[in-house]
C-alpha cells in the first residue's frame, strides 16, 4: 500500500469516515514499483494486452495493428463491413487500404472515437444522441507536505479509498506520480516551486472524482481531431469544493504541516480555518485544477429509441447487427473507475451475439 495511503487513511479513521484498502487487478507479479501510470514493468497490472486479447487469439481471432477504421458499410439496414487504412509505424499515414465484409460488426474505439466514427459515416443517430452526454467524472488531487518522510513513490499508488462521501457524489481514491508529474501539479513558479520539490520524499498527495452531472459533447474539429465540449456545472462546481475540503481535513488529521488544494487563489492550507474560509467563499469553476480519465456515455444505451443509442445489449437502434461495446454506453457516470463495468457489459454483449445472433447469420 505505502506510506502515502496508509497516511490518509490514518486520517480518515481519526475523524470516523469510511474508508480501507482498495482492490487492485493485480497478481503475484505486482511489486509496488509505484509506477503504474507509466506502464507495469513486471506485467502485474492485469490490463487486456495479458487476457482478452491473448484468449481471443487463442480461439481463432486475427489481431491488426495500426488498421484504422474509417467506413462502416451498411445494406437494408444491415451493416455488410468495414473498410479503412493500414497506417506506416513511421509516419502514422496511410499507407494501404483494407476492406473486411462481415455479418457484425462491434465498435470500440472509446467514448471519445466511437461516436466520431458513427458520425462520420452518418449511422446510428436518429435520436440524435451520438457524441451527446459525455461524462468525463472529473478528478481533484489534494497534496500534503509532512515532517517525516513519505516516499509516496513507493507501493501502489491507488491502493486506498474513502467512500464516506458517495452519497454526495464524491469517491476518493489514492493517487501518487512520480517527480515530472508531481512538479506541474503543485503550487507556485521557479524557485518556490523547485524548493517544494526538494521535499519530495515528504509530500503526500490523495485525489477525488465526482460523479458528474454536468454533460458535455464530442464532435470533429476542422483539422479532423475530436473536439470536447465541457464546461463544468454548478452542482460539480460545489462538489469539488467539498472533495478538496474533505481531503484537506483529513491530511491535517493525518499530522500535514502543509496543505496543497491546487487552487489558484489559494496555494496552501494551514489549518481547518483555513478550510472554512474556503467552503465559506466557494469555488468557480475556472479556478479548479482538475483531471479527468474515464470518458463515457456518448452512445447512450437505453431501453427507448428516442433518447439512446443503442439498445440495452448495445446494438444500434438504428442499424441492424451494429454494436457498440465501451463507455460510450453507459447513461450517466458510474461514480467509481468503470474498467470492470466496461468488461461486464462487453462480456454480456459477447454473449448475447453468440446465443442471440451468431445462430441467424
Amino acid at each position: 500500500m505505502g506510506r502515502n495511503n496508509e497516511l490518509f487513511l490514518e486520517g480518515a479513521r481519526k475523524l470516523g469516515y469510511s474508508c480501507g484498502p482498495l482492490m487492485r487487478n493485480a497478481d503475484q507479479d505486482c511489486h509496488g514499483c509505484g509506477v503504474c501510470t507509466l506502464g507495469c514493468p513486471s506485467d502485474g497490472k492485469r490490463s487486456t494486452d495479458l487476457n482478452y486479447i491473448p484468449m481471443a487469439v487463442a480461439n481463432g481471432a486475427r489481431v491488426y495493428c495500426r488498421a484504422r477504421a474509417e467506413k462502416i458499410m451498411v445494406s437494408n439496414g444491415e451493416v455488410v463491413g468495414v473498410s479503412g487504412s493500414l497506417l506506416d509505424s513511421n509516419t502514422a499515414k496511410p499507407r494501404l487500404k483494407f476492406q473486411v465484409k462481415c455479418k457484425i460488426l462491434v465498435v470500440a474505439a472509446g467514448a471519445i472515437h466511437t461516436p466520431m466514427l458513427l458520425k462520420d459515416n452518418g449511422l446510428a443517430n436518429s435520436s440524435g444522441w451520438v457524441g451527446r452526454n459525455l461524462r468525463i467524472h472529473p478528478g481533484i488531487r489534494v497534496s500534503a507536505l509532512f515532517d517525516q518522510e513519505v516516499n509516496g513513490y513507493l507501493g501502489v499508488p491507488q491502493s486506498a479509498y474513502v467512500d464516506e462521501f458517495t452519497d454526495e457524489g464524491v469517491m476518493m481514491e489514492g493517487v501518487f506520480v512520480v517527480p515530472l508529474l508531481s512538479a506541474p501539479v503543485l503550487p507556485f513558479f521557479g524557485e518556490r516551486n523547485k524548493e517544494l520539490m526538494f521535499h519530495y520524499r515528504n509530500i503526500a498527495s490523495f485525489g477525488a472524482m465526482i460523479f458528474d452531472e454536468t454533460c458535455g459533447s464530442v464532435r470533429r474539429g476542422a483539422l479532423g481531431h475530436p473536439l470536447i465540449f465541457y464546461n463544468l456545472c454548478k452542482e460539480d462546481v460545489q462538489k469539488a469544493s467539498r472533495a478538496i475540503a474533505y481531503a484537506a481535513e483529513i491530511w491535517l488529521a493525518a499530522g500535514a504541516k502543509r496543505v496543497f488544494p491546487a487552487l489558484c487563489w489559494m496555494p496552501e492550507l494551514n489549518s481547518l480555518k483555513d478550510v472554512r474560509v474556503l467552503l465559506q467563499r466557494g469555488l468557480k469553476a475556472s479556478e479548479l485544477e482538475m483531471m479527468a480519465f474515464h470518458p463515457m456515455g456518448t452512445c447512450r444505451m437505453g431501453a427507448e429509441r428516442l433518447n439512446s443509442v443503442c439498445d440495452p445489449y448495445g446494438e444500434s437502434w438504428d442499424v441492424r447487427n451494429l454494436f457498440v461495446v465501451d463507455a460510450s454506453l453507459f447513461p450517466t457516470c458510474l461514480g467509481v473507475n468503470p474498467m470492470e463495468s466496461i468488461m461486464a457489459f462487453a462480456n454480456r454483449s459477447a454473449d448475447y451475439i453468440h446465443q442471440m445472433k451468431l445462430a441467424s447469420v
